[in-house]
């Protein structure tokens, strides 16, 4: 076999091999591993298994927390005293740091 075609071949497949893995990435999973899939097995049999499989749930990303030195004296006053209380703060809890 010519080996331009076996190189023809062997593109055609890696491109096709995307396919699975854009699938993968709409669905919430993992788009490179699903890419390793489709080069391993094929795109089509990746595809046939990707539809099989549900759909992951999209999770909002969280607001962004204030950190303690970007928060008021009276914030930081209310977060502290809902912490000793044992009741959960507005806006988010404080930790001490423990990786210094």
């Amino acid at each position: 076999m010519d080996p331009a075609i076996i190189i023809l071949i062997i593109a055609a497949w890696i491109v096709f091999a995307t396919l699975p893995a854009y699938v993968a990435m709409e669905n919430g999973r993992d788009g490179t591993a699903w890419f390793v899939v489709g080069i391993v097995f094929g795109p089509v049999l990746a595809l046939l298994a990707l539809i099989a499989l549900p759909a992951l749930e999209q999770v909002a990303p969280a607001a962004p927390q204030k950190r303690p030195a970007e928060l008021s004296a009276d914030e930081l006053r209310r977060r502290l005293l809902a912490e000793r209380e044992g009741r959960p703060p507005r806006g988010g809890t404080l930790r001490r740091r423990t990786d210094a």
